[in-house]
């Protein structure tokens, strides 16, 4: 290796290392987080927050979502653990390079998520995922084992693949209803929303926030068929949904597909259990992950 070379292999090494550590973050009722940066990952960049010490636990957010999603539930999780909350690719602060595709497909998200964490030095850990974000994890889970010892998901879709077609069939549905993806409508909010106005109201601003990655990304998940990925989920497995809603349907499908799986309901929640009801939701999920 040559003195220049050296010189810039250092200097790149140098700027990744600044781009991945900021100073730690003042908590607050709002956000909890006490640490956090940017990591640079193929096609940009991805944002997390930090909570804790211990055993790592990741968490994901939902489909046009963001780290605040988590921020009720995740100082009752955070003795004994290290949280490390996500802006999955194209969410939050989490910046992509270039406009979305038009399919973000999800063994690219958890391509980015996985480069994210070894950046940070987290190995094998826990993830809890909220629809999306859960659908992200359960990938993870079946394709690389090695490294979730234990998997929690919140009102997350385990549906067949659709073909491209079908996916293209929907965008003209949709285009023709005039629903856009900014604020849900009516009937999806019936469907897979929140029960709780206000959590619609930051649901709106996060999906603005995604833009057009949210559609992306929710057609990556469409063709990806999470359901033929359950029977390779080795990690013990926790569901969680509402007691209400689309999402309760794939219970019998985690529970017929997975070899380790233990399926809970809250009563009186939407699809957001731990941003409606984050005591519930933590007093199943801790004792499920454990020490």
């Amino acid at each position: 290796m040559t003195t220049a070379t050296r010189r810039e292999t250092i200097g790149l090494f140098a700027s990744m290392t600044a781009l991945a550590t900021v100073p730690a973050r003042a908590a607050t009722a709002d956000a909890p987080w006490t640490g956090g940066g940017q990591v640079a990952v193929g096609g940009g960049s991805i944002n997390y927050a930090t909570l804790g010490a211990g055993a790592p636990l990741v968490l994901l957010p939902k489909l046009g979502g963001w780290i605040a999603d988590w921020r009720a539930i995740a100082p009752l999780l955070a003795p004994g653990r290290r949280l490390i909350a996500i802006d999955p690719p194209g969410h939050g602060e989490s910046r992509m390079n270039g406009p979305a595709p038009h399919v973000m497909t999800v063994p690219e998200a958890a391509a980015m998520i996985l480069a994210a964490l070894d950046a940070i030095g987290v190995g094998r850990c826990d993830f809890l995922g909220n629809s999306y974000g859960g659908v992200i994890s359960l990938l993870i889970a079946a394709t690389y084992p090695g490294r979730i010892r234990k998997l929690a998901l919140i009102s997350t879709a385990m549906g067949k693949a659709m073909h491209r077609a079908d996916l293209d069939r929907q965008d003209a549905e949709r285009a023709a209803a005039g629903v856009g993806l900014i604020r849900s409508s009516a009937e999806q909010q019936a469907r897979f929303g929140t029960v709780d106005p206000r959590i619609s109201t930051e649901q709106a601003a996060s999906n603005a926030r995604a833009g057009d990655w949210k559609l992306a990304s929710e057609r990556g998940v469409g063709l990806l068929g999470a359901a033929d990925y359950l029977p390779r989920i080795e990690a013990p497995t926790l569901v969680v949904s509402a007691d209400r809603g689309a999402y309760l349907r794939f219970n019998a499908v985690a529970q017929a597909k997975i070899r380790d799986v233990r399926v809970v309901t809250v009563p009186g929640s939407g699809s957001f259990v731990h941003q409606e009801k984050p005591v519930e939701a933590a007093a199943l999920i801790g004792p499920f992950l454990g020490a």
